[in-house]
């Protein structure tokens, strides 16, 4: 079991960088301290005001990857972005809303031009990557759907074909990614057959690219946020 979740650690870490953590709670009680979690106007303000940026070119992320201590994963081997994103596609996500929110992550990376560069370090347990757009405003999109993300999706059933269910509750996490422009972190603990496994997720965004660092099985908040400070790290750089 834990083989094949680890399997899933692309796909998953696609749809984070992607939504840029827009599946955390939303409500007076479930904002990180710290974190980005700014009102729609503001957000619109931003988009209105962002200007143009460059793309990142994929190679570039790919060297950020490295320089993070990662070993790149090749995406267009395992089919480019868009078969990543099939990956959850033989599971059932309820509550319906969250369904519609991790499809919206994935159409994210497919109906935007952007450029994305994944690694992992399987001896440490960690995954990480960066995500680049041309048009900001879509970074920008992410964080306000972050403020505005539904309750329901503190509580997640993903139910495969053979019938194995993974129950999941998330929940903000305070973190501090110095040079970052926003950060926002999840912890996800997933039930499997009555096992519980831990994951921590830190994203963080620098101009128009949010990297975000992951544990693939270990509730290690400084494991996360070390990958994600040495992604921004070299973003900021």
């Amino acid at each position: 079991m834990h083989s094949s979740l680890r399997s899933l650690a692309p796909v998953a870490l696609l749809a984070v960088i992607a939504l840029a953590g827009c599946s955390a709670p939303a409500g007076d009680d479930a904002e990180p301290q710290g974190a980005s979690s700014a009102p729609a106007s503001q957000s619109s303000a931003a988009e209105e005001e962002a200007a143009p940026a460059e793309l990142i070119d994929a190679a570039t992320l790919e060297g950020y990857v490295e320089a993070a201590g990662l070993q790149p994963i090749d995406i267009e081997g395992q089919g480019g972005v868009e078969a990543l994103a099939g990956g959850l596609a033989g599971f059932t996500v309820e509550p319906a809303e969250c369904q519609a929110l991790i499809d919206s992550s994935f159409a994210l990376t497919v109906e935007n031009e952007s450029t994305v560069a994944i690694g992992a370090d399987q001896e440490a347990g960690v995954s990480g990557g960066i995500m680049s757009f041309a048009d900001p405003s879509v970074v920008a999109d992410a964080l306000e759907r972050n403020a505005a993300a539904p309750q329901t999706c503190a509580q997640v059933t993903l139910t495969a074909e053979d019938g194995t269910e993974v129950a999941s509750r998330i929940e903000a996490v305070d973190v501090d990614i110095p040079g970052a422009d926003d950060v926002f972190a999840l912890r996800t603990v997933a039930s499997v057959a009555g096992t519980e496994m831990t994951s921590v997720s830190v994203s963080a965004s620098v101009g128009n690219a949010i990297a975000t660092g992951s544990t693939l099985m270990t509730d290690d908040v400084a494991a996360a946020t070390t990958v994600t400070q040495a992604l921004v790290d070299q973003l900021a750089g």
